[in-house]
């Protein structure tokens, strides 16, 4: 096979063009626990399909399809380490046939300190990647993973992990987000825009996300509320439940990244970490945590505030909701929303580390150098 010619043009976040079957990529790592999921983005600038030939299917796997095979049925494994034949979990967030690109999720297994060369193959006549090992991208403490990658406004919003925690969508918009700005990607989509009077996206399918321990929120934002405004990011806290919640609110004259639970002990105003600036009109990765004993905030992988909170535990809730506190009608009225942008929404049933919230921050951040 020859030696494939890659050219990278960033760091980290790396577009590489390729320009024969087989790449070898180089991936940057960082230490995470043995126990969390290593998720990584990866974009690709690869040759447009030849004539009778199709591009990766976004919802099966990344190999091309010949559509006229002759000869022997050879499979290729699209995505491996070193020495390894076994085939790596991804999951396709935006795949472009005209403009050859591809950009995905990938699963490493283990990451360290030091680059992983990855090797990526195409032109398979056999495809094995099913929505299943899709799905396996993403490990079991992901109560949901949201890429907001549907570039609809009518479509579902679907859960990218297993759980199937699928979402329906009101009064948004499409816009581009922070990857696809990062990437130079020339397709819209990845984000959806919310208008802070009407917007939202709420679960209507699969089981409630209950968490009655640590957790993980996590999201992109782009911010443009006003100095005054309180605007919910990700909660399950129906009707001002019990629950978790992640928000931006402004409750000491900054806009500040709060998190929330909501117990039968302290069950109103809750039990609140609201500290850690976010500016406005930016991009900017936020994670709110609580660790079994505390709460604590980070912005882009940096934290920036915490607060020990005895009986801060979440307790059993509702489903997702998505921009706003959502409450049914004669309780209390939809309030809260969201004004901005926002992508590639997670909730997690652990407290993740610091390699793993530091690479969350870098796999899709702008700033590659």
């Amino acid at each position: 096979m020859p030696t494939p010619t890659v050219s990278p043009t960033q760091s980290r976040q790396t577009t590489y063009k390729i320009t024969d079957a087989t790449a070898f990529v180089t991936v940057f790592g960082a230490q995470i626990n043995a126990s969390e999921t290593r998720n990584i983005t990866l974009v690709y600038m690869y040759p447009r399909p030849k004539t009778g030939e199709k591009g990766p299917v976004p919802d099966v796997g990344l190999t091309f399809i010949e559509a006229a095979a002759t000869g022997p049925r050879v499979r290729y494994t699209p995505m491996t380490l070193p020495g390894s034949g076994t085939e790596l979990s991804y999951q396709v967030d935006t795949y472009d046939a005209g403009n050859g690109i591809l950009f995905c999720w990938v699963r490493i297994p283990t990451l360290t300190s030091t680059n992983v060369p990855l090797t990526f193959y195409f032109g398979s006549k056999t495809p094995s990647h099913t929505a299943a090992t899709a799905a396996a991208t993403w490990a079991s403490d992901y109560k949901a993973v949201y890429h907001f990658n549907e570039a609809s406004t009518s479509a579902t919003v679907l859960d990218a992990t297993s759980n199937a925690r699928n979402a329906v969508q009101a009064n948004t918009t499409v816009t581009n987000d922070e990857i696809h700005l990062a990437a130079g990607v020339p397709i819209p989509g990845g984000g959806y825009s919310f208008n802070g009077s009407s917007t939202s996206i709420i679960q209507n399918t699969g089981t409630n996300p209950d968490i009655t321990g640590p957790f993980t929120i996590s999201a992109w934002v782009y911010y443009k509320g006003t100095s005054s405004s309180d605007n919910k990011i990700v909660s399950d806290e129906f009707n001002f439940g019990h629950g978790y919640k992640l928000s931006v609110k402004n409750a000491t004259g900054t806009e500040n990244l709060e998190t929330e639970t909501r117990t039968t002990a302290n069950p109103t105003p809750g039990n609140l970490l609201n500290a850690g600036a976010v500016t406005g009109n930016t991009w900017q990765y936020i994670q709110g945590e609580y660790n079994g004993s505390k709460f604590v905030n980070f912005i882009n992988g940096v934290q920036v505030s915490t607060a020990i909170v005895a009986g801060a535990a979440p307790e059993a809730a509702s489903v997702i909701l998505m921009g706003l506190d959502h409450g049914s009608s004669g309780v209390y009225p939809d309030q809260n929303f969201y004004n901005g942008y926002m992508d590639e929404v997670r909730i997690s049933s652990i407290a993740k580390s610091a390699g793993s919230r530091q690479q969350s921050a870098r796999s899709s951040s702008r700033h590659c150098s």
